[in-house]
């Protein structure tokens, strides 16, 4: 997990050093679409990807759009966004009959 986690830091550095970060982009991809290659719907794909950037304590404790889902209930705070919009795109070119809502 901390791999990862150097990586995604390392690659949102060199996005601000050269404004393109490609080469570290398209190798994250790649390393993404390997994992949920042989998965066989959106749910596992979601649930494999899920795991890499994000930490067990982060999954329970922020939601994907940091709004509570009852008035009484306190909000928790938003999913980083750059993590989960890498997710929600690789999931969508895998699963392209799925609404993007399906993700959620």
């Amino acid at each position: 997990m901390g791999n990862l986690k150097r990586k995604i830091r390392k690659l949102k550095k060199s996005s601000a050093d050269d404004g393109t970060g490609n080469s570290q982009s398209a190798e994250l991809d790649y390393e993404y679409r390997e994992l949920i290659k042989n998965a066989t719907s959106l749910f596992n794909s979601v649930n494999i990807l899920l795991r890499k950037p994000f930490t067990s304590e982060e999954i329970m404790t922020h939601s994907v759009s940091g709004k509570a889902g009852n008035p009484k209930l306190t909000p928790k705070p938003k999913f980083d966004s750059v993590r989960f919009e890498l997710l929600r795109k690789l999931c969508m070119e895998k699963h392209n009959e799925a609404a993007p809502s399906a993700i959620t």
